[in-house]
């Protein structure tokens, strides 16, 4: 997969020891990716995608440089995290060796 270049890529956003403890919908169960770059890139191809978790296998042997790890790629349903992913109240923290991103999206304007 391809990094995506935009300056609108969730790859922006990669923090580690970062998840999403929100109603969700996943984007299937998870997707084998070798790096976060692969992770956030899959994330941005796809429309449905509003933020996306990456963790390496632990406990296999590392025999080659060729690692995979896991991608979580969701899909928020409530509010604020359906219009705005990285909200403050969609994200809680995990350990370290958990990398999350979110979709970067225009603030909406306030209703008054």
């Amino acid at each position: 997969v391809e990094r995506q270049q935009s300056g609108s890529s969730s790859c922006r956003t990669a923090t580690s020891g970062l998840d999403f403890c929100v109603t969700a919908r996943y984007l299937d169960l998870f997707q084998a990716a070798t790096s976060l770059e692969d992770c956030c890139a899959l994330c941005d191809a796809s429309s449905e995608c509003d933020a996306w978790s990456f963790a390496m296998e632990d406990g296999l042997p590392n025999v080659s440089e060729a690692r995979v790890g896991r991608c979580w790629r969701m899909q928020f349903t409530e509010s604020p995290c359906r219009e705005m992913p990285g909200h403050r109240d969609c994200r809680c923290h995990t350990t370290t060796d958990r990398v999350g991103g979110f979709r970067l999206r225009a603030a909406l304007p306030s209703a008054r």
